[in-house]
């Protein structure tokens, strides 16, 4: 907020979900494949938590790099996205 000496906490982001389609379920792969493919996704999930937790790298850039998240920011305009990033660092 304006005039506020400490800064305050950030824990939201406009993201439109609605413009990632959903995966189709793989009918291809097994069910023992399909838990494999689980398994990865989990530990890929993992080692970004922990690159992030251990400062490696900062979460927010991933609103640049992610091409996902990329996605999703596309219906909010530049002057939203500026302010967003003023208001988040």
């Amino acid at each position: 907020m304006a005039g506020m000496d400490e800064p305050i906490k950030l824990f939201t982001v406009d993201l439109d979900s609605s413009q990632i389609p959903l995966d189709e379920e793989e009918p291809y792969l097994t069910l023992k494949d399909r838990k494999v493919k689980r398994v990865h996704d989990r530990m890929r999930r993992a080692a970004l938590a922990d690159a992030a937790f251990s400062g490696q790298f900062e979460t927010s850039s991933l609103f640049y790099t992610r091409p996902e998240i990329v996605k999703m920011r596309e219906r909010f305009s530049k002057k939203f996205i500026n302010q967003y990033q003023t208001a988040f660092d």
